[in-house]
């Protein structure tokens, strides 16, 4: 399949790149980067081309993401939205007890970020790193987010979309123990 070749050319290159330039003596590369994930099916080349690099779930889809968490040392790069129900409160409270990191993307509106500083996200990412700062440092326990309902509404509509599409995206990719820890073959 030429996607599967594809992305092995592209996880053999990275992995050719990274043992080429020498890392600095305090901090090997491993402690320095973090490899991304949209898919299960690519987790085995990632262990192939770059064993021991710590690995982040990249989602929208809380379903799809659950199922990472059997796997071990495994990281969460959510989109926000769909984090704010009450399923992804739920997932939050999961991967806070298995202790793995979970971060939110793209949180750009003071609200939500003072949102994922209560609900002790790890981290967000944002395109404002300067007003992430000065919200974070201005604050304080017992805040409580009030969003109107144009903010939930958006909330909703998010989720029916990550819904609809995480099903098709599990379907096209897949998410089972065979072929999260083997490559997958032509016949998978």
């Amino acid at each position: 399949m030429q996607l599967d070749n594809d992305a092995d050319d592209v996880m053999r290159l990275i992995g050719e790149t990274i043992r080429r330039v020498p890392p600095s003596q305090n901090r090997p590369w491993h402690e320095r980067i973090v490899l991304g994930c949209w898919a299960a099916k690519y987790l085995p080349l990632c262990d192939d081309y770059l064993p021991g690099f710590p690995i982040t779930h990249i989602g929208f889809s809380i379903l799809y993401a659950s199922d990472f968490l059997k796997i071990p040392n495994v990281s969460f790069n959510l989109l926000q939205a769909v984090l704010m129900t009450p399923w992804g409160c739920a997932f939050i409270k999961k991967a806070k007890t298995l202790q793995r990191p979970i971060f939110a993307w793209t949180v750009n509106d003071e609200k939500r970020m003072r949102w994922g500083i209560r609900k002790e996200l790890d981290g967000v990412i944002t395109d404002d790193p300067k007003l992430f700062l000065e919200v974070r440092d201005g604050w304080h326990e017992g805040v409580k987010e009030r969003f109107g309902i144009m903010v939930w509404l958006g909330v909703l509509r998010i989720n029916l979309f990550a819904l609809v599409f995480g099903f098709l995206f599990r379907r096209k990719f897949g998410f089972g123990d065979k072929k999260i820890f083997f490559r997958p073959t032509v016949e998978d």
